[in-house]
C-alpha cells in the first residue's frame, strides 16, 4: 500500500478567488464564511484550552477573550505547568488576565520554579498586569521555589514603582 504524504497546502487570497470562480452561489457563501472566521480566529479547528494557550502565547488578546467567553479551562496548566494566567502575566496581556480573573482562575496557582502570575508580571514590569493581580487579592508574600517573595524581584529588578505598590498592599518587606 502506498502511503501518502500528509498535504500542507497553504491558501492566500488569490487561491480563494480562484476557488470561488468555480464555485456556485451558494458555495461561494460558505466560503466566505469559512474565510471570514478563519481570519478572525486562526485557531478555529482547536480546542477551547488549546486555542486559548496559542492565542496567549501568540498575544492574541481578542482571540483569547473569546475562547475565556467561550468557556475555556481557565486553571488547565499546560505540559510546562503554566496556566493560563501565568502565560498571560508573563506576556503582558491585562485584557486578557482581567477575563481570567473574572473567570474565575486561580490567582496564586504557581507555574515552574513556583513563580505565580504576580512574580512573573513584576519580574517583566508590567505594572497594569501588577495592579490587577493585587486588586484580585493575589498573596503578596508567597514565596518561589528560591525563597523570592514579589517584593524582592520588584526590588531586585529595580521595579521602584512595582515595589511602592506592593508596600502600599501590605507586602511584607522582610528581605
Amino acid at each position: 500500500m502506498k502511503r501518502r504524504t500528509p498535504c500542507n497546502l497553504q491558501l492566500n487570497m488569490d487561491a480563494f478567488a480562484v476557488l470561488a470562480f468555480l464555485l456556485d452561489k451558494r458555495e461561494r457563501l460558505l466560503l466566505r464564511l469559512l474565510c471570514k472566521s478563519h481570519m478572525e480566529d486562526p485557531y478555529i479547528f482547536m480546542t477551547n484550552e488549546e486555542a486559548l494557550r496559542l492565542s496567549i502565547f501568540n498575544c492574541h488578546e481578542q482571540v483569547a477573550c473569546a475562547r475565556i467567553e467561550a468557556g475555556a479551562d481557565v486553571n488547565k496548566a499546560y505540559n510546562n505547568r503554566f496556566t493560563p494566567l501565568t502565560m498571560s502575566a508573563k506576556r503582558g496581556l491585562q485584557q486578557v488576565t482581567l477575563k481570567l480573573i473574572e473567570a474565575g482562575a486561580v490567582v496564586d496557582k504557581a507555574g515552574p520554579g513556583g513563580i505565580t502570575a504576580l512574580m512573573f508580571a513584576i519580574f517583566r514590569d508590567r505594572e497594569q498586569v501588577v495592579c490587577a493581580l493585587i486588586n484580585a487579592k493575589a498573596n503578596l508574600d508567597v514565596k518561589d521555589d528560591r525563597g523570592d517573595t514579589a517584593f524582592m524581584i520588584a526590588a531586585r529588578n529595580g521595579h521602584q514603582k512595582i515595589a511602592l505598590a506592593l508596600i502600599q498592599a501590605g507586602a511584607s518587606i522582610r528581605i
